[in-house]
């Protein structure tokens, strides 16, 4: 069963002890025999782990925590106790099929006679009382499959980090028979999100994930140097032509410098494409509150209907008394802080844009995309002021052309 809570309090308990040994070599309680340099190092060893680990779990736990509050789902679903029974014999085929793509799902845990709920979001599921967070730091996946079997099930494959390599997994559930359109918004969902990092971000790296960690080892790096000549009693120049210290002092230095220098380059990196978006001259108009909501209504009752696509569009249910933002340009849309780029969403592919008169007037723009790994489809619809409907529809004749 993974519990995302107890990795975190681990990691937590493991920085706390670092915290503390840190503290005995600052305060001057080490025994004189040992001095205290030995708990120094295991102090900066033990917070350096526990602070990344608490930092990569915590995450982890906030996305479980959205996906219990439900504002986030995507598709809920209920697999019955004998949907179940059948998709055990299936799992156990794909497995014999499928080596080393063995299923990381628990399938001996419990189900009772009612059957096992499972619920996803845009990164994350929640099968029965497993939570995978698809988005991991870890976790790199690359592909969403649906497979046509009895009950059908959705499967995803990739690799896991660890310390000792990498080594390949695979994620596979069933899926109810009365909620196939939900899972194919879910198996939409995650197919877009897996291409967009991929495309956006290199094959299987996040840029911001990445930006953060560069952080955490700069920090480090200048912990270790700030600390050293308060542990040590001696200044800087003396550490550095020192036998002992002198490589310690390189160490922190390096790191420092590589995770500063790297973590700016990787942020600016990372906003760029913002910045570009900003200053490029576009359409701008503002939602209220009220349409807002009238808009989320509306939209959940069309997507409820089987030929209507799933929205890619990420739904605040709140947003603030100023309303929410749209801006609109030849390269894409944004929405809030959300930003769609239409060229990468849709390389390759075609492109199409519909207006929806009633109840509200909104447009839809969809697409279709072609990557080496994987190809799909995706629909953005959201709302749209009517005062701005002239010049954005000379602004689609771009996007689709």
């Amino acid at each position: 069963m993974n519990r995302p809570a107890r990795a975190r309090n681990s990691w937590l308990f493991l920085g706390s002890i670092g915290a503390l040994s840190l503290l005995v070599a600052f305060v001057g309680f080490a025994p004189a025999a040992l001095g205290p340099v030995p708990f120094f190092a295991v102090g900066l060893i033990a917070t350096s782990l526990g602070l990344i680990g608490f930092l990569v779990s915590h995450a982890e736990v906030r996305s479980q925590r959205r996906l219990q509050r439900g504002g986030e789902t995507i598709g809920r679903w209920r697999v019955s106790h004998h949907e179940w029974q059948a998709f055990l014999k299936v799992n156990k085929e794909q497995d014999q099929r499928q080596t080393p793509y063995l299923n990381s799902l628990d399938i001996k845990q419990a189900v009772s006679p009612e059957g096992l709920e499972i619920t996803a979001t845009e990164r994350a599921v929640q099968i029965g009382d497993e939570f995978f967070d698809l988005f991991h730091l870890c976790s790199y996946f690359y592909t969403v499959k649906w497979i046509h079997t009895r009950p059908p099930m959705l499967e995803v494959q990739g690799r896991y980090q660890t310390k000792n390599g990498s080594y390949p997994r695979a994620l596979r559930f069933p899926i109810g028979v009365a909620f196939q359109k939900a899972a194919m918004d879910v198996h939409a969902a995650w197919s877009y999100r897996l291409i967009l990092r991929n495309a956006a971000s290199g094959r299987y790296r996040n840029p911001v994930r990445l930006r953060n960690i560069f952080a955490v080892l700069c920090m480090v790096g200048i912990l270790l140097l700030v600390s050293l000549p308060f542990v040590t009693g001696r200044p800087w120049t003396d550490l550095v032509i020192s036998n002992f210290y002198g490589p310690v002092f390189m160490i922190g230095a390096l790191l420092a410098t590589v995770g500063g220098v790297s973590a700016l380059i990787l942020h600016f990196r990372s906003s760029k494409r913002y910045r570009a978006f900003l200053d490029t001259e576009g359409i701008r108009w503002t939602i209220s509150q009220n349409e807002w909501r009238a808009f989320l209504v509306a939209d959940q009752a069309r997507a409820a209907l089987p030929w209507v696509a799933f929205n890619f569009l990420r739904m605040p249910r709140t947003v603030s008394a100023a309303g929410l933002d749209f801006i609109a340009t030849k390269n894409g849309l944004m929405v809030g802080g959300e930003l769609f780029l239409l060229d990468t969403m849709a390389d390759g592919g075609q492109r199409t844009a519909q207006w929806i008169e009633q109840p509200q007037l909104c447009l839809e723009l969809a697409g279709s995309f072609q990557t080496r790994e994987s190809s799909g489809a995706f629909t953005l619809r959201f709302p749209v002021d009517p005062k701005v409907r002239q010049p954005l529809d000379d602004l689609c004749a771009q996007w689709i052309a």
